[in-house]
């Protein structure tokens, strides 16, 4: 049966909800005081789960209604963006960093790792490079509410987990890890607050970032029934 645009409305609304909500401290609170720290990652790991996977059912089933064309243009950017979304993902959730939703704190005299240099939100970057370029491509309705709403969602997690940190660490603490990171990847660099030597990479995030990619790349047909290559 055939699915809705109101279907994939509300499994993204409730995804959406179940993110922003769970992060108010009148809701996260009393669980944790309930089921411990350890037990509330988990209960939101499974309810996150769940509602991804009746997410992406419900964008599978929605109605294809396309709202511009796809252009080659489109899916060469795509192309060169993507391998850089994914060693972002691989390599944020390798490395430790103080702003990670687990991560610790930091204390002025650290050297901060790498990737936390090029971006302190290297996950969220690579999920709303990855969305922002599937929406161009696809240029679809459904396209637009799936992609659309994970990408707001990791753009607005990125003030909102920068104004906790500060206000946890202090203002003093804050500015100190600030100057040396950017939110943007490698604004930092390029502006030459910090710098990152090739010496310092560990290569084996890296290439099981580019790994992920090629995977995608050539299983996409199989997995989502588009081809992503270029034909």
């Amino acid at each position: 049966m055939t699915g809705t645009f109101a279907d994939l409305a509300i499994a993204t609304l409730l995804f959406l909800g179940h993110h922003i909500l769970t992060a108010r401290h009148f809701i996260k609170d009393p669980i944790v005081g309930a089921i411990g720290k350890r037990g509330n990652m988990i209960l939101y790991s499974i309810i996150s789960i769940v509602l991804l996977v009746w997410m992406i059912w419900a964008y599978v089933e929605a109605p294809n209604e396309a709202i511009w064309p796809t252009t080659d243009l489109a899916r060469y950017v795509a192309l060169l963006v993507n391998p850089l979304a994914m060693i972002l993902l691989a390599c944020g959730y390798f490395s430790p960093s103080p702003t990670a939703l687990i991560g610790h704190g930091f204390r002025l005299e650290q050297k901060l790792s790498w990737i936390t240099r090029v971006s302190r939100h290297p996950v969220m970057c690579a999920v709303a490079l990855l969305c922002l370029t599937h929406i161009a491509v696809n240029g679809d309705l459904a396209s637009i509410i799936l992609f659309g709403s994970n990408a707001f969602l990791a753009a607005a997690g990125m003030p909102i987990m920068d104004s906790k940190k500060q206000e946890k660490w202090g203002e003093e603490t804050w500015e100190a890890f600030a100057a040396q990171t950017s939110a943007v990847p490698f604004v930092a660099i390029l502006t030459n607050r910090t710098e990152v030597s090739f010496s310092e990479i560990p290569w084996v995030p890296v290439l099981a970032g580019l790994g992920i990619y090629f995977a995608f790349l050539f299983g996409h047909q199989m997995l989502f029934g588009v081809a992503a290559l270029l034909g």
